[in-house]
């Protein structure tokens, strides 16, 4: 599976955006250095990226597993 493509979730939180990679880059390019988001992972959904402004024109994509996943559960207890 690309990076453009993701499966879209459900997670209540202010830097969750359901987005692929591509437009996290377009989302942070804007941004100070420092930002931001997180988002599906094309990895499947026991797995977000967090999606970062490391420096300027320099985005970080971070794959973050998810464990002790409940059923029917929008995220995972331990990240």
């Amino acid at each position: 599976m690309s990076s453009s493509h993701f499966q879209p979730r459900r997670v209540n939180h202010p830097k969750f955006k359901n987005v692929n990679s591509t437009k996290a880059v377009q989302l942070l390019a804007e941004q100070q250095v420092g930002e931001f988001i997180f988002r599906p992972s094309s990895r499947g959904t026991s797995n977000l990226t967090l999606s970062w402004k490391f420096y300027e024109n320099n985005i970080v994509h971070i794959d973050i597993v998810e464990h002790d996943k409940a059923p029917g559960a929008t995220i995972g207890q331990r990240l």
